[in-house]
């Protein structure tokens, strides 16, 4: 488990505006999750059930006492820090919210316990940065650009195929070895097809029958 968190702010605990919430800021990026866990004293419990239902997806209530279940835990302490830490500058709740995103943004930027990957990098195979990365990384594409300035520009179509290829080089060979398999069940079934044919051979001073398809115009009359 990666622990890669996403938040929203709700407004209103109507069934409603939960399933937009929902949609916008969770199933629509993230996609449709096989299993919610939903903790048994959540206020807006209710009102989210029905989602579920309602589109299909599993959902188990952990209970209150049990809070290895809910992996999110973790990431509330941690929130809940960012927050006391903040709470100082914060005088709006735009500056509340804007902390918990930053607060986030930098919770998906750090490593899995145990390993140097990022939370971020496991969940949507891509890094976080920060703005030291981003301006480090200015001057090494500036570098690159200036080199490469006579090389031609590649589409985003071959930029994704790239990232594809070296981000999932397992699935892009998968890819690759079906496309063989295809292509080879077709010139099998070409094959079998054409054996039951036979090719027509004409002498000259043979009578045959042309079909040729005729489209009628539109005729336009004043």
């Amino acid at each position: 488990m990666t622990g890669c968190a996403t938040v929203a702010f709700i407004s209103s605990m109507d069934s409603g505006n939960m399933a937009r919430i929902a949609f916008l800021q969770f199933f629509t990026v993230r996609g449709l999750p096989r299993l919610i866990l939903i903790d048994k004293g959540s206020k807006n419990k209710d009102q989210f059930t029905p989602l579920c239902d309602t589109i299909g997806i599993a959902y188990h209530t952990v209970s209150p006492e049990n809070h290895d279940g809910i992996l999110c835990e973790r990431f509330h302490k941690y929130l809940n820090k960012v927050q006391r830490i903040g709470a100082a500058d914060m005088n709006t709740y735009k500056e509340w919210a804007m902390n918990t995103m930053f607060g986030t943004y930098a919770w998906n930027a750090a490593p899995v316990d145990g390993t140097d990957i990022q939370r971020s990098f496991a969940a949507v195979a891509r890094h976080f940065k920060f703005p030291l990365d981003n301006a480090a990384a200015a001057l090494s594409i500036l570098e690159a650009r200036q080199k490469n300035r006579t090389r031609h520009q590649q589409t985003p179509g071959q930029n994704t195929l790239e990232h594809i290829e070296t981000m999932f080089s397992l699935f892009w060979r998968q890819k690759e070895l079906l496309k063989l398999l295809n292509e080879e069940q077709r010139e099998h079934h070409r094959m079998l097809k054409n054996q039951t044919r036979t090719r027509r051979k004409f002498e000259i001073g043979d009578i045959v029958m042309v079909r040729k398809h005729k489209t009628q115009k539109s005729k336009i009359k004043n």
